[in-house]
């Protein structure tokens, strides 16, 4: 099948599932090509970015007006040779592109990806990443030909988005889109919320690569150091100052632990303002930005994971938490926050336990109660690699969207 991947920005540092996910359908014989906005900053020298040549698979948006003005000229002339096909669709994309190319519709919401879509060819399905980025897609979508459009919500685009531009924002996406792919249950209410026919909803979580991570029961020594991870964005939504706050109590109470964060983001300084007020600089560390293979490896040697989130003034919410099944992929016990969709990610007092998000007291005793119960951490590691296993499969995850690409094309 040959799919169009449309994207904000690719690579990105924190959407490394989507790389694997396009990497993963590539294995499955699908011929993918990118459309995305932006290049991203963090992650090109990614061993599957490499390794895939995913490069030469991209088209990114025009950084001149000029590049743009050829981008439309070409779709201009593919559209000429439409007209006896379709002389009625074709009459009225020339007349959008001659508008542009005479710079009086330059904010029509089609040139963003439309053009490049346009250009490219025919494709069996077109699949955007994000609402907001799917509402771009419409018009070359159901320019004739017509191309099957799907798109995944990740969160912000269901949470953030319609607060911003109107709860109404995806009438036309939801009518006119074959299926919209969510990560949670939480993520899938959602979307109902808005307006979303329940049909087309299809419940498909982030995946794992269980081949990278090797589960192994953790144990504490005596005398040995806890060590605490998280792996987040240093952003509001994240409530890392909910976890320095309660590592911090737990020094105070003579805990041996130690809490490593890996991310960056807008709050790094304000957080390590507040570790330095704290008083805890030798056992909170901020990491920055890691490598995927510097995270497996933190995994690996850390005892508890530790996901704080908080619901953002802007109305930010975890939809999923995919860090959350990485961890337990590995065999490390989890506390999560009680917010949004992360719980349906854990064995609710087996593999994990959640705390009232935002208090970071009772994120102290959660993790305080876990150290204390070294015991249980053999049967938590064997529930959580379980669920992993079952739920959140990688290579199973990408067969099941094959197979909703394959379903939306036949009955399109």
């Amino acid at each position: 099948m040959r799919i169009a991947i449309v994207l904000g920005e690719f690579p990105s540092a924190s959407e490394v599932f989507i790389l694997q996910q396009i990497t993963g359908l590539i294995d499955l014989g699908c011929d993918i090509h990118i459309f995305a906005g932006t290049p991203g900053q963090a992650v090109p020298s990614h061993a599957l970015y490499e390794q895939y040549a995913l490069r030469q698979r991209t088209t990114y948006r025009p950084a001149t007006q000029q590049e743009m003005r050829e981008r439309v000229w070409d779709s201009v002339q593919r559209r000429l040779r439409d007209l006896s096909l379709a002389p009625r669709e074709a009459w009225r994309t020339l007349a959008v592109s001659a508008r542009w190319l005479t710079g009086s519709a330059r904010s029509e919401l089609w040139t963003l990806y439309g053009v490049d879509l346009l250009r490219a060819g025919r494709f069996d399905a077109v699949h955007a990443h994000f609402g907001d980025v799917a509402r771009l897609c419409l018009r070359a979508c159901q320019t004739p030909p017509r191309t099957p459009l799907l798109a995944t919500f990740h969160g912000y685009d269901a949470n953030v988005v319609p607060r911003m531009h109107g709860l109404d924002i995806y009438r036309r996406l939801f009518a006119a889109g074959e299926a919209f792919t969510v990560n949670s249950e939480f993520l899938k209410q959602r979307l109902l919320g808005l307006g979303c026919p329940t049909h087309k909803i299809q419940l498909l979580p982030v995946g794992v690569d269980l081949s990278k991570f090797k589960c192994r029961v953790r144990t504490l020594g005596a005398t040995e150091r806890l060590r605490l991870l998280s792996v987040a964005r240093l952003v509001p939504v994240k409530g890392l100052d909910s976890a320095i706050r309660a590592v911090a109590h737990l020094l105070d109470r003579g805990l041996n632990v130690e809490y490593r964060i890996v991310g960056d983001g807008e709050l790094r300084a304000e957080l390590q303002a507040l570790i330095t007020q704290l008083g805890v600089a030798e056992r909170v560390h901020l990491l920055g930005a890691q490598s995927h293979e510097q995270v497996r490896e933190l995994y690996h040697t850390s005892h508890v994971f530790v996901l704080p989130s908080v619901r953002a003034a802007r109305g930010d919410e975890e939809t999923q938490g995919v860090v959350v099944q990485e961890a337990q992929a590995t065999g490390m016990p989890v506390v999560v926050s009680d917010t949004g969709g992360i719980r349906e990610g854990i064995v609710e007092g087996v593999s994990g336990v959640s705390y009232a998000a935002d208090d970071w007291k009772a994120l102290a005793q959660a993790i305080g109660n876990v150290a204390e119960h070294p015991e249980t951490w053999a049967e938590a590691a064997r529930a959580g690699r379980a669920l992993v296993e079952r739920k959140y499969d990688l290579a199973a995850l990408n067969r099941r969207l094959l197979a909703l690409y394959r379903n939306v094309c036949d009955s399109a």
